[in-house]
This record gives C-alpha cells, structure tokens and sequence, in this order.
C-alpha cells in the first residue's frame, strides 16, 4: 500500500493534517491585526489588569475593613457586656458578705433584687451575643452562679463566691482572647489580600513577559526575512518568491519590497531588450563599414585605373608636343627647301598622317576619362 492510497484510507481523500495545520496556520496569518495594535495590547492588557486588579484589592479591603470593625464593636461590646456582669455579681456578692446572714433592710433587699435583675438582662444579652467559645463561659458562670445561690447563707457560700468571680474573670479572659484572635484573622485577611495582589502582579508580569516574548518573535522572524530577501534583490536574484499574508505594518514592508523586486526585474528586462537592439544596430553598422570598406577598395582600384589612363594621357600629349616641334621644324625647312623637291613634300606629308594618328589616339583616350 503507498502512502497516498494509505493516506486516501485513514483520511478520506481530503487534506492531510499538515496540510490542515498549514492552512490553519495561514487563516491565523490573515487576521488583520496591524503592528501598532500588537505593541499597544500587552500595554492595554496590563493596565486592564492593573486596574481590576486595584478594584478588586480595593474591595475586598474595604469589605474587610467594614467587617473587622463591626466584629471589634461587637466583641467590644461583649466585652463590655461580661465586665458589666461580672460588676454586678461582684456587687451582689459584696453585699451578701457584708449583710451576712442576718435580715436585711428593705432598701438593701430593694437594691439586691434590682442588681440580680441586671445581672439576668446582662446574662441574656450576653448569651445572645456569644459566640460558640463564649457560650460554654457563660454558661460556667451561670453554673457557677447557681452554685452560689444555693450555697448563700452556709458556709460553702465563700467558696461558691470566689468559683463566681473565678468564672467571670474567665469569661472576660476568653473575651479578650477572642479579640485578640478577631484581631489576628483580621491580620491574616490582609496579609491574604496583600498575597492575591502579589500574586495577580506576578500573573501579570508573566503575561506581560509571554507577550512580549511573542511581540519580538512575531516581530523579529519576519524582519530577518525581509532583511535576507533584500540582500537576495541586492544580489541580483530578482526571481526569488516569498509569502505576504501579513496584514499589518511588516507585511506592507514585504508587499513593497516584492512590487520593487517586479519594477526591478521590469527594469532589468527593459535594458536586456534596449541591449539586444543596440547589438543589431551594432550589427548593422559593422555591415555598413564592410560595405564602405568594399566600395573603398573598388574605388582604389578605379582611381588607380585612372592614374594609369592619365599616365598614358600624359605620354601621348608629350609625343604631340614633340611631334608639334617637329612639325614646326619641318615646315621651318619646308620652306627654305621647297624648292628641293617632292621628295621633301612625300616626308611632310607622311609627318602628317603620323600627327593625325596622333591626334586620333588623344582623342580616344579624352574619351575614355569622360568615359
């Protein structure tokens, strides 16, 4: 089975996964997100989160403010509260001490049930207000006041007293003790509070520093590569391709570098087809120079033709000067001889026809230089 057919039989034919990632990869590519956005985003990013984060802290400290304090009221007045009791039950058993076991007035009896009294609204309220380590308190000092009621008057009354006091101090103890773990908690929120802000900036930085590190890498590959491809323009290879997906500041700069490459090589072609015709008419001229230089042998050949012609011209013309002197010789002697005869005149006669013949022959070759 071959790797088409088995890839025909897991995916169906259609595209291959990487392929798919490709073609994914590429629609990502396409968002068009420009260059300015990206630099400004992590900037965005982090000022959103700063400030949320700021809301965020600001609540919770505001909340937990408000909390701390109505818990520090509430347990104050608890406080306040067991100190009231315990003032009470203090007064009752002063009294009671001081009165002994005999009858008492009735203002002071009065004043006993009135403080008793209190010392029941203050119990109430307390109970009411008391929390789960407080309740089991109050309710020892309850005991302990029961103890003391049925003791008052015997001579346990003393003990129970002092069991009374003891329980009210503890109540009062575990009051404080349970304002100062109010105070810790309260501490201890804060120090949470102080530990989410960290821990949301340390978020942030980190976000902050993945986006950067993405920024650069999405912004210094693409560079590299438009540095390399200019270097390959520079260096003359103006066929070379590459990828312009990009929708922002850097796939303006590679689309302009590829319009560059095409004038370039529109520029390059344009000067091979002017040096192609220079070459003709390079071509055409040298022909024309053969030729010229053919004529100008041609030339050579008839001018040197006509210098033969005239030579002989020039001999003709000085073989009718002579013969002209000659001719004026003899016509000179002719008639100082005429008298010798006709022997004399068949020689000037013959002279004559030469001169003729002479003249005949200068006249061909007059002929032949018009010619």
């Amino acid at each position: 089975m071959t790797q088409q057919t088995l890839h025909a039989f897991l995916y169906g034919g259609g595209p291959s996964p990487p392929q798919v990632c490709r073609a994914r990869a590429d629609s990502l590519r396409m968002i068009a997100i420009r260059l300015a956005t990206r630099l400004w985003l992590p900037t965005a990013v982090v000022g959103l989160a700063l400030v949320v984060l700021a809301a965020t802290a600001f609540i919770r400290t505001q909340s937990t403010q408000a909390k701390a304090s109505d818990e520090l009221q509430a347990q104050e007045h608890r406080i306040e509260l067991a100190l009231r009791w315990e003032g009470v039950n203090r007064a009752i058993v002063a009294r009671d001490a001081a009165l002994g076991a005999g009858p008492a007035a009735p203002a002071v009896q009065a004043a006993a049930l009135d403080d008793r009294q209190r010392s029941a609204d203050l119990r109430e309220s307390l109970s009411k207000l008391a929390q789960d380590a407080e309740a089991s308190a109050i309710q020892a000092v309850v005991d302990a006041q029961t103890a003391y009621v049925q003791a008052s008057g015997t001579a346990r009354a003393a003990d129970a007293a002092a069991r009374l006091l003891k329980a009210h101090e503890a109540l009062v103890q575990v009051n404080r003790q349970s304002a100062v773990t109010l105070r810790e908690g309260i501490g201890q929120d804060r120090m949470r509070t102080v530990a989410m802000v960290v821990a949301a900036m340390a978020v942030v930085l980190l976000m902050l520093m993945t986006g950067s590190w993405l920024l650069v890498r999405n912004v210094r590959g693409p560079l590299h590569s438009i540095a390399r491809q200019a270097e390959r323009i520079g260096g003359g290879d103006l066929r070379a391709s590459w990828p312009s997906e990009r929708r922002d500041e850097i796939g303006d700069v590679q689309r302009a570098l590829a319009r560059m490459r095409d004038a370039l090589h529109s520029l390059v072609d344009d000067l091979r087809a002017s040096a192609v015709g220079v070459n003709q008419v390079a071509n055409d001229i040298h022909s024309g120079h053969s030729a010229l230089e053919a004529s100008h042998a041609t030339g050579s050949e008839q001018l040197r033709g006509v210098s033969a012609s005239m030579r002989e011209l020039t001999g003709g013309v000085a073989q009718t000067a002579a013969a002209s002197r000659e001719a004026s010789r003899l016509a000179g002697t002719a008639a100082e001889v005429a008298n010798r005869g006709g022997s004399v005149v068949l020689r000037v006669v013959d002279t004559m026809d030469g001169i003729q013949a002479s003249s005949r022959r200068i006249v061909d070759i007059v002929g032949v230089i018009d010619g």
